[in-house]
């Protein structure tokens, strides 16, 4: 699978208060305030998910309860959260 790091995927906080984290690839924060969608290059995401930030990857790290849902199939199946049979 060949993905465009560049390109901007959605993020959505599921939670009712705001979440945020401190870049990986660059300067600066991101803030999601509750129950809110951003944009957001899809490297960043991808960063955020091999650091295992438990904002993106759940408590127990498999991405079944985060408190933001990558909304992007593509990036989901690129870091296991899922496959291309199944969701």
């Amino acid at each position: 699978m060949n993905l465009n790091m560049n390109e901007n995927i959605s993020i959505k906080n599921l939670t009712n208060f705001p979440v945020g984290f401190k870049r990986i690839n660059g300067n600066g924060e991101v803030n999601l305030p509750p129950n809110t969608s951003v944009l957001i290059d899809r490297a960043e995401v991808i960063s955020q998910i091999q650091s295992q930030s438990i904002l993106f990857c759940g408590e127990n790290y498999d991405s079944s309860h985060p408190y933001i849902y990558v909304d992007d199939k593509e990036t989901r199946v690129f870091v296991g959260f899922e496959t291309e049979e199944k969701p």
